[in-house]
């Protein structure tokens, strides 16, 4: 009964933290379409680089935080052996990405349509390779039922994120303050401070989980390697399966809906006529909260639609966001 009642309240915790996390690491959203003009298409980089990233972490932990605890839970489990390969494991395939990332910066920024911005996808993928490593002390917490410190540690980091993002885009203008010289003389905003702030945070998480990082030494058992990964391909399999659903829209629209390849602007999700193929056929089923983003930055930036444009996109999200649309997930 002790048992039950301690699960129940674990999942309480991690439940509540992860709905909280979600709704305020959403408050970002009206903060950052206000800031950046929907003509400049700034906030449809942000958008369209992090689509990248939900499939990005379901590669590079490839089913080792669901492989850990099924490992860690065995009667004749070395927790500290376990737990120092999963770390090696996950950590190593993360640094491998990253440095590939990083040699190649030039070609994929290219391939991604990023070539004047190539910083803004090797941050990206820095950061993706950190929170990749992170799974696994975050996953210990769990483990050895530390919901309150996982809790206080994601929602610090959220809430560090938000901060700095506020500080950046609207009191230090607002204030007139250059701070370190990151502004110009009209105070414009840059879209690249956005990757920056979530680099530091995601560094500063890493800090914070030193005292799990360095909880055992750091071991590699090749043979319990290999029985992990046994265990895990089919849940990378499943992984990718899923998350393909939602991000798929978000990585492929923008070159399939024949943006502006250079600046992919959410502002430009709806053209009427250049959202249809060669044979006609409709392509703008995208997710809701993606059209509320939209309709929320044309909202704030009028002077960049043309007349009849604001009735076109109305349109647009009622036909595709109601009952039975093909839009609504």
């Amino acid at each position: 009964m002790a048992s039950l009642k301690s699960l129940a309240k674990d999942s309480v915790i991690y439940g509540l933290s992860s709905i909280a996390g979600r709704f305020i690491n959403y408050l970002l959203v009206p903060i950052q379409t206000a800031k950046f003009a929907a003509s400049g298409g700034e906030y449809g980089v942000v958008t369209n680089i992090y689509a990248y990233t939900a499939l990005l972490l379901v590669l590079l932990t490839f089913g080792m935080e669901t492989t850990f605890f099924r490992f860690m839970g065995r009667e004749d489990a070395d927790s500290r052996r376990t737990y120092s390969t999963s770390m090696i494991m996950v950590g190593t395939v993360a640094a491998v990405f990253a440095t590939l990332v990083l040699l190649f910066l030039g070609p994929i920024s290219h391939a991604m349509q990023y070539a004047d911005h190539p910083s803004f996808v090797g941050v990206m993928a820095v950061c993706v390779a950190i929170d990749a490593f992170q799974c696994i002390p975050f996953a210990y917490l769990r483990f050895n039922k530390r919901p309150i410190k996982f809790v206080v540690i994601r929602l610090l980091n959220i809430g560090l994120n938000i901060l700095l993002n506020l500080l950046y885009l609207v009191i230090l203008p607002y204030f007139k303050v250059n701070l370190f010289g990151i502004y110009d003389d009209n105070f414009t905003l840059d879209v690249g401070y956005v990757f920056y702030i979530n680099l530091f945070c995601t560094v500063f998480t890493t800090f914070l989980l030193g005292k799990e990082i360095t909880a055992v030494p750091w071991r590699f058992d090749s043979t319990l390697c290999r029985r992990m990964l046994r265990y895990a391909w089919p849940l990378l399999l499943l992984g990718i399966a899923g998350i393909l659903n939602q991000a798929f829209r978000q990585d492929v629209l923008p070159q399939h809906l024949r943006w502006d390849r250079r600046t992919p602007a959410i502002g430009h999700l709806w053209r009427g006529r250049e959202n249809r193929d060669d044979h006609g056929n409709d392509h703008a089923s995208v997710p809701l909260r993606l059209r509320a983003v939209c309709l929320w930055q044309l909202h704030r930036q009028k002077q960049s639609c043309h007349a009849g444009q604001g009735h076109e996109i109305f349109h647009h999200f009622h036909a595709h966001s109601l009952p039975g649309g093909d839009g609504l997930d």
